[in-house]
């Protein structure tokens, strides 16, 4: 239990000294909003299976990047601590975290791209138990999901068959997202795996699951921090106010990117000295030269 105290109280020193993570969280934001059309529900055809591709490989590009710098700055961290370093941190340091992104998406991308597909191909697999239900309502479904994306709150006179349908389908995508979380969990250090380790996707996956195996209560734990996270938004959502729902939302965002930081001290502390590769050396670019 210390340990993990210990942890947690690196990860926010990490996290409050580096808020540029936020930076590349927002522009993929903002990028996935671009991308994805409004009002519009998905279906099986070419089009949306395109943008599908594009979507995944977008994103697990942008891990790769993402995920590289969260990597560096916990292994500053930990290196300053190792060698008891007490020179204060410029606040500056923070943007040198932006050299480690594009060598991160040259470096991890395929890694990612297929962590990224299996992670996809798991929810996908679970999430067509709901399939069957989905096509003998999707009429209705559709009238819904347009309801939803408009913010109307004229909902449509269900029939006791439209409703006990309904009610079916929510019933197995409950148990499908319940299924994939537990994957994910056990799952979810896979990233830290492939920045710290340089595994490839699979064999990190299953790390990540050995190592669920040897220590599934402090793993608990910190996918609570996930939990909170990911909670925070659907509860601004629930108040109906849309200034409250963005501070939610801003604050999931925060939590997350915490989150990912006590993942990957987690591994670095608990499961050995990472692989470090080299810090690019491109400084001038950089105001005062911070290093």
């Amino acid at each position: 239990m210390r340990q993990l105290f210990s942890i947690l109280g690196d990860s926010y020193v990490i996290w409050s000294r580096n808020f540029t993570l936020m930076y590349v969280v927002l522009f993929s934001w903002l990028l996935l909003n671009l991308v994805i059309p409004k009002g519009e529900m998905p279906s099986l055809d070419l089009r949306w299976g395109l943008l599908a591709l594009v979507t995944l490989m977008m994103m697990a590009a942008i891990q790769a990047g993402w995920f590289n710098m969260i990597a560096k700055a916990c292994i500053r961290y930990m290196d300053a601590q190792a060698k008891e370093s007490q020179e204060p941190v410029s606040p500056l340091e923070a943007f040198t975290l932006f050299r480690e992104f594009l060598p991160g998406i040259s470096g991890y991308f395929p890694q990612f791209t297929l962590g990224t597909i299996v992670q996809t191909g798991v929810l996908l697999l679970f999430g067509s138990m709901a399939y069957p239900a989905w096509l003998k309502n999707q009429a209705l479904f559709q009238e819904l999901f347009r309801i939803a994306t408009e913010g109307s709150k004229n909902l449509p006179m269900l029939s006791m068959a439209q409703q006990q349908h309904l009610g079916e389908f929510m019933l197995i995508m409950l148990l499908a997202l319940l299924m994939y979380a537990l994957f994910w969990l056990i799952t979810m250090l896979w990233p830290a795996y492939v920045i710290l380790y340089e595994d490839n996707a699979l064999k990190a996956c299953w790390r990540s699951f050995m190592q669920f195996l040897r220590d599934p209560f402090r793993l608990l734990a910190i996918s609570g921090v996930f939990l909170i996270a990911q909670f925070l938004p659907a509860l601004g959502l629930l108040t109906g106010d849309s200034l409250v729902a963005i501070v939610f939302h801003f604050t999931g965002m925060l939590i997350e990117i915490y989150a990912f930081i006590v993942m990957f001290v987690y591994v670095y502390q608990v499961v050995g000295k990472p692989i470090i590769r080299p810090e690019p050396e491109n400084d001038d670019a950089l105001p005062g030269g911070v290093s």
